[in-house]
């Protein structure tokens, strides 16, 4: 078999350690209890025996390195283990004692952080005050040459559990045979004994996993990494601010969304899967000796049916999963594998969402564990009389006869037992139906605050939230939680009751249920909805056939919106134009691609149903230019456009025409994303160029206003005085090009250039607002790029493209990368030159938006989203122009 050390992460703390001797500790006159109560580990932890010993760890505490005593020399032909996230294991000699040692080393670049020492030690000290036969010991705690803080201890040679079950997934024959289900119990019930023994001390483990369980090569098993241990009685490492401030600490902060999630009053801290829930919530103050056990249910879930109980495609929603779902028992889980109905009681209790159901201590699990294999009653699973009775033969064969002849008698308590299944069956129900209509009552009262904090959202699109929208996200995920708990229990309750559904079972599955859907379409969590409907047909079957008749109808109509269908209606003014409509798909490449055209014939086009996403619609029509029209289909939506098509496009421009659009979002500095409707326009297909610009300066330069509208640029990232971009000619500098983006001229001068325009073009002209460019830049759809979803430095220009920098130098041509083009047909919003908008910032500022990224700027300024107000070096700040349509352009005239 392979060998490998176990060597994972270690929780770091936040109390600092005395150094050994200190005190006096450890000198041949003073006695060591072998049997140190969980006062004195508290003690020995914190170092509260020694007087003037700090409470917490400062920047300008004295170098550990100085703090213990030990001859370093004497290890010696060092073998690399393993690394994790803070230590590096080696195995070495012990030169003293002529013996292979584990060597486990602070990282380097963890040394000189002092909390990182300090949980490193406390790591050690830990486990040096837990000596028993399945807890690896502690050697020697010390310093190396260079100062690094180490310890050792006893290595250890075998496989991790996580690797004897990996490979029994993978029906090795070897493992099956050197471990069936009763070696995997004797493996269990010592890892069980090792989380007792340091329970009576007062330490709880809370990382318990198959990968921290080492069986050695001579059947001996080791209970690793007890690097995230909580000491009853001290303060917790995640409470500490310099645990929460250190940025390579492996407690995670909690994280909300939308406001339903969990709420947590401190870190997570551990591996999702095998987490109490208790743990998943961050409720530190709840961890106790039952939080360990959840995770020995975990194992033990796992080792029965070689399966994990809980899963999910990202920590968030593994971490989601332990809080909510409730894991199918082991016996249905895998009925393949004939799982004795002890263990899988067993299993059950330890993994119970409430902790007061679990056992009460490790002890107990260990007796109902010993019950099991001497043939005993279990706890957990109490026996029948006629169970009772056979057991009892199977340990007492001369019994056997008179069992035989106490059947008669069993035969006539059959009625007796019956009448006590009925009894049980309704107190059971009962209790049930009360938890049912608690959790009914804080689910309605949820349902009005989550409708009011809707309601609030959608009159306020800034970003910051205001004291009453923080309070009603507070409370309805408080609701949320207790809610849910409280279906949970009924849930358990019922299915006590009897695993046949009842016509009375049904009918309270189907009212939690229907409740539990109803807040997941209201709340918009599809996830969420999916996931419930999974939990029911794995009631009530794949398509609910086990459901009541009337149940089954409205289930399966729910299923079907799930899927979010929604409709559409077209129109055009005038009518009669030809419409195509494409489907947007994304592809590898995180552009968004209209494919799958099909035609829908002259407006008006009547309802056409639409599953949801992102569609392109474009409009023929005799006597008017090619109009694009993306639009988007929510869930469930109904969605009715009627677009106006011009007579013609003014010379240069492309078409947006009127409707709403999402704007705002991640990289805006005030709004979140919302959507707003926005009136039609044109708008320049491409940025204004030096040669255009160079023409209206010589006309201004003619009546004597030249100079306020030069462009004053800077060439180079390093320059600091800016010099005119062209001669009194209007000759221009190089490397400047008279088809490059104009850039370097004022807000001001930019919008002189608009007015000019307007007069030479009879209509009016002025730079886009900063909506207006948005809409242009991303459409309807609220995409993140001008291409779709993903970034990719090749498409745009900006300071990652190196490739556009060596092919076009300063900036490129308008229209020289493909991919920079909007849905409506306008090129180079994401690159090449930054834009000036018509928009100031709200926050009284006088400074006006500019909007998109430059060959001089980084990929974030490329989020279609993203705005700033201050230029760059080289000059890359330019802009385009708009002509509105007329308020009344795109209204159906009169019949």
């Amino acid at each position: 078999m392979d060998r490998t050390e176990n060597d994972a992460n270690v929780e770091e703390g936040s109390r600092k350690c005395p150094p050994p001797g200190a005190c006096g500790a450890g000198t041949p006159d003073t006695p060591l209890s072998d049997t140190p109560s969980s006062e004195d580990l508290n003690d020995t932890l914190s170092g509260t025996e020694c007087p003037g010993w700090e409470d917490t760890v400062t920047g300008d505490m004295l170098p550990l390195s100085r703090q213990f005593g030990n001859d370093y020399s004497r290890y010696c032909d060092f073998q690399e283990v393993g690394a994790g996230g803070v230590a590096q294991v080696s195995s070495c000699v012990d030169s003293n004692l002529g013996r292979r040692v584990a060597f486990k080393v602070l990282h380097p670049h963890l040394q000189d952080i002092p909390a990182q020492q300090v949980r490193f030690i406390r790591e050690a000290r830990v486990l040096a005050q837990l000596e028993h036969p399945s807890i690896v010991p502690v050697h020697e705690l010390g310093n190396r040459d260079d100062g690094r803080i180490f310890f050792t201890m006893k290595r250890v040679r075998g496989v991790t559990l996580h690797y004897v079950l990996e490979r029994l997934r993978l029906r090795d024959p070897e493992y099956a045979d050197a471990y069936p289900l009763g070696r995997l119990l004797e493996v269990f019930s010592h890892v069980c004994q090792a989380v007792a023994f340091a329970h009576s001390r007062g330490v709880i483990h809370r990382d318990l996993k198959p990968d921290n369980v080492i069986i050695g090569d001579f059947g001996e098993v080791q209970l690793m990494d007890w690097g995230l241990v909580k000491v009853i009685g001290t303060r917790d490492e995640a409470d500490s601010p310099a645990v929460k401030d250190d940025p390579e600490s492996t407690a995670v902060p909690p994280e909300r969304e939308g406001g339903v999630g969990e709420t947590m009053e401190g870190q997570i801290s551990g591996t999702p899967r095998y987490m109490s829930p208790e743990q998943a919530m961050g409720r530190i103050s709840e961890i106790d000796g039952r939080s360990d056990l959840y995770s020995l249910g975990a194992m033990l879930y796992e080792m029965l049916t070689l399966q994990y109980y809980v899963g999910g495609a990202t920590v968030r929603e593994t971490l989601r999963n332990v809080v909510v779902q409730i894991p199918r028992p082991p016996r249905r889980r895998a009925p393949y594998r004939s799982i004795p109905r002890e263990l899988d009681a067993i299993c059950m209790k330890c993994l119970a969402k409430v902790r007061e159901e679990r056992y009460a201590s490790v002890a107990y699990l260990i007796h109902d564990l010993e019950a099991y294999s001497r043939g005993r009653e279990v706890y957990a699973c109490p026996d029948t009389i006629l169970i009772k009775a056979w057991k009892c033969g199977r340990r007492h064969p001369v019994l056997s006869t008179a069992f035989g002849v106490g059947f008669a008698v069993l035969v006539m308590m059959l009625a007796a037992v019956v009448m006590a299944r009925e009894i049980r069956y309704w107190m059971l129900m009962k209790e049930g139906d009360r938890y049912r209509e608690e959790g009914n009552a804080v689910f309605e009262k949820k349902s009005r605050l989550f409708q009011e904090l809707v309601k609030l959202r959608e009159t306020r699109v800034r970003k910051e939230k205001g004291s009453r929208e923080a309070e009603l996200e507070r409370d309805v995920s408080d609701l949320h939680l207790r809610s849910e708990n409280k279906y949970q229990t009924a849930v358990i309750l019922y299915h006590r009751a009897g695993e046949r559904l009842s016509e009375r079972q049904r009918a309270a599955y189907a009212d939690m249920f229907n409740n539990q859907i109803r807040f997941a379409l209201m709340s918009q969590d599809y996830t969420e909805f999916k996931r419930i409907l999974n939990y029911i047909r794995d009631r009530l079957g794949t398509n609910f056939e086990h459901a009541a008749p009337g149940d089954r109808r409205w289930l399966l109509r729910v299923a079907t919106s799930l899927k979010g269908d929604g409709k559409l209606q077209v129109d055009s003014i005038p009518s009669g134009a030809e419409v195509t409509l494409w489907e947007f798909e994304r592809r590898e490449d995180g552009t968004l691609t209209p494919v799958k055209a099909k035609v829908l014939g002259p407006t008006p086009v009547q309802t056409l149903g639409l599953g949801k996403g992102s569609y392109l619609l474009g409009f023929q029509h005799s006597g008017c230019p090619d109009v694009r029209y993306p639009v988007r289909i929510d869930h469930g939506e109904s969605e009715r456009v009627e677009v106006f098509l011009p007579d013609a496009l003014p010379e240069g421009t492309a078409y947006v025409p009127s409707g709403p659009a999402y704007v705002g979002g991640t990289h805006a500095r005030y709004y979140r994303l919302h959507e707003t409707p926005v009136n039609g326009f044109f708008i320049s297909s491409t940025e204004v160029t030096f040669g255009e610009y160079v023409d209206f300066w010589r006309e201004q330069a003619r009546r004597g206003r030249g100079t306020q509208d030069m462009s004053r640029v800077r060439l180079a990232a390093g320059d600091r005085v800016f010099r005119d971009a062209w001669d009194a000619d209007g000759e221009l500098v190089p490397p400047l090009r008279l088809d490059m983006p104009v850039v370097g001229v004022t807000h001001a001068s930019a919008e002189r250039y608009c007015a000019w325009l307007g007069t030479r073009l009879g209509l009016p002209c002025r730079l886009p607002t900063a909506v207006e460019w948005e809409k242009a830049a991303r459409g309807v759809d609220g995409r993140p790029y001008v291409w779709g979803d993903h970034f990719s430095e090749s498409y745009a220009f900006s300071i990652d493209n190196v490739a556009a920098r060596h092919s076009f130098g300063l900036f490129a041509p308008p229209m020289s990368l493909s991919l920079d083009r909007s849905v409506y047909g306008v090129w180079d919003m994401a690159g090449n030159v930054r834009e000036w908008t018509l928009t100031t910032f709200d926050d009284g500022s006088p400074f006006y938006k500019i909007k998109g990224g430059s060959a001089s700027t980084p990929r974030h300024f490329l989020h279609c989203s993203a705005e700033s107000d201050i230029p760059a070096a080289p000059s890359d700040v330019g802009f385009r122009y708009v002509i509105p349509l007329p308020a009344t352009a795109d209204r159906r005239p009169e019949e």
